[in-house]
């Protein structure tokens, strides 16, 4: 998500100054919150890079509400391939990419308080 940050950047001699969250790097200055420990959320994907399609696990330690989604680079959601509750355990699921361009795409899981990307990229 971009976020347009207030007067500070105008201080600095800008007009404007912009933020992106949402991706695993922290915009310069920001505070990054403590990761969850792997106790908490696992995600692996494989094969990365891949065509057309790759294997998305995560690992819950504890009953959670879960969405997986997957955004292009533009920021828009792509897919949607998991949104309900998932029980304790290892979940595997594929993603079958055969109707999108090549290119960078983020994985987003998130479940309960904690959250996760990851960057993938589809080479076809």
């Amino acid at each position: 998500m971009f976020e347009k940050l207030p007067g500070e950047a105008r201080s600095r001699g800008h007009d404007s100054c912009w933020t992106l969250s949402g991706w695993d790097e922290s915009p310069v200055g920001a505070r990054r919150a403590s990761p969850p420990s792997p106790d908490e959320l696992r995600l692996a994907i494989g094969p990365n890079p891949f065509n057309p399609t790759t294997a998305i696990s995560y690992q819950l330690s504890t009953i959670s509400f879960v969405n997986l989604s997957v955004y292009d680079i533009t920021g828009r959601k792509v897919a949607e391939l998991v949104n309900g509750r998932r029980e304790a355990g290892a979940h595997t699921i594929t993603w079958n990419a055969d109707n999108q361009s090549s290119g960078i795409y983020i994985v987003h899981l998130q479940t309960g308080a904690y959250n996760t990307v990851q960057k993938i990229l589809l080479l076809k």
